[in-house]
């Protein structure tokens, strides 16, 4: 976009929009692939949960970062204690193509069977309880190395909710139990 060639300064300045629509067609995204939809897992009993991180997306600026990280392809869950005390959360068998690091060369150098190709999560509290507060990630709760299996042990508070952030690291994409 260029200014018009005119000798009044006037003239070659103004606004202007561009329209960008949806023409769909696309992947179909997960349902939790945002905060708002962000899927209750409170009443699983220790239970193993099939989930995926398929083509969902990440919000520019809407989802925390991880230290060190970012988010590319992230999914939403949050869970609410019955009671405090000590809560293990876990993910184990992250598999699929664009898991597990076929991508060797420079740019991805992490064979299969290393960190580096995984999935990694952290979990949150927001300052209204809800997805339009600020997040605060819980100390020690981030697994950032991008594993195939991992898992964080906490202290909780009951009654309180707490937002579980999955997301493929360096933007793989997983199937993966929880």
């Amino acid at each position: 976009i260029d200014g018009y060639d005119s000798p009044r300064a006037s003239e070659r300045r103004g606004t202007f929009s561009i329209p960008v629509v949806d023409a769909g067609g696309g992947p179909t995204r997960p349902s939790n692939d945002n905060c708002s939809g962000a899927i209750d897992i409170t009443n699983i009993a220790c239970g193993k949960i099939p989930a995926s991180n398929k083509n969902a997306t990440s919000l520019c600026n809407g989802d925390p970062s991880f230290t060190p990280g970012s988010t590319e392809n992230s999914v939403w869950y949050y869970y609410v204690p019955p009671v405090t005390g000590s809560y293990t959360i876990s993910y184990a068998n992250a598999k699929g193509y664009d898991c597990l690091g076929h991508i060797q060369n420079s740019l991805f150098p992490f064979p299969s069977s290393a960190n580096g190709a995984g999935i990694q999560f952290a979990l949150y509290t927001s300052s209204t309880n809800n997805c339009n507060g600020t997040f605060s990630e819980l100390p020690t709760s981030a697994i950032s190395t991008g594993a195939l299996n991992g898992q964080v042990t906490l202290n909780l508070t009951g009654g309180q909710k707490y937002y579980i952030l999955i997301d493929g690291f360096l933007g793989f994409q997983c199937d993966f139990e929880f």
